[in-house]
């Protein structure tokens, strides 16, 4: 799995030494090799935070692994999240483009921490206009309307059109097809890929201002719930 992790050679070597002089990830890698004990007051105290998903912990050239996600060492944590948030895509994007291959305890608030104190994004931030909100009408029936948004819950190969729109298949297959469905404008749903998918199975598709993606505040809500309990 090492030689999949989107870093460069001297990264990953970087995050081997300092995973050998990291106590809890020393205790932890000792425990995944030995064995985890059946019962998690039984295991010892710095490695009590990874006993719910041991089965998905396993070590590799030094490297702790949780699923294909390496778990990162306390003292390169800043580092890796200014890397994931170089670029001052929000709180979101940072936390996705993390999850694609980062993982350590408490990520989620810590990234999330580290942005809401970012100064260059809080100085953009104060400058963007606020537009007052719309609410939608209330549907007559379940279901009638949709709001969508993107989260690591259900397993994702890739946010490509094609992926997302195959699970909304299954979910509308599942609960039956809205009238109306309500996104951001992501690349995987403003592409010509998902307008012929709301064309063949018929229903609407909206999308929030490009400028403004909380008119579709309740479904980035959701997310953001259903991602804090997930991290």
């Amino acid at each position: 799995m090492v030689k999949y992790l989107p870093m460069t050679e001297s990264r990953v070597k970087d995050i081997n030494l300092h995973t050998q002089d990291d106590e809890s990830l020393q205790v932890l890698q000792t425990t995944v090799l030995h064995g985890w004990p059946i019962k998690r007051e039984d295991t010892p105290s710095l490695a009590k935070p990874y006993f719910d998903f041991r089965d998905e912990i396993t070590v590799e050239d030094g490297i702790l692994f949780r699923g294909e996600r390496g778990i990162i060492p306390r003292t390169l944590r800043i580092d890796m999240m200014q890397r994931v948030h170089s670029s001052h895509i929000g709180i979101g994007g940072s936390l996705r483009r993390a999850k694609e291959c980062l993982y350590w305890p408490g990520m989620h608030s810590d990234i999330t921490q580290y942005i809401q104190s970012c100064e260059t994004c809080k100085m953009f931030e104060n400058k963007q206009q606020k537009e007052t909100l719309i609410p939608h009408e209330v549907p007559d029936r379940p279901w009638a309307r949709v709001g969508t948004d993107l989260c690591k819950i259900d397993f994702l190969e890739s946010t490509k059109p094609k992926t997302v729109i195959r699970k909304l298949r299954a979910l509308f297959a599942r609960y039956g097809i809205p009238d109306t469905v309500i996104s951001d404008n992501g690349l995987q749903f403003s592409c010509n890929e998902f307008a012929k998918f709301a064309t063949e199975w018929e229903f609407d598709h909206k999308t929030s201002s490009p400028t403004y993606p909380q008119s579709n505040g309740e479904a980035e809500q959701a997310v953001k719930s259903a991602c804090e309990r997930d991290s």
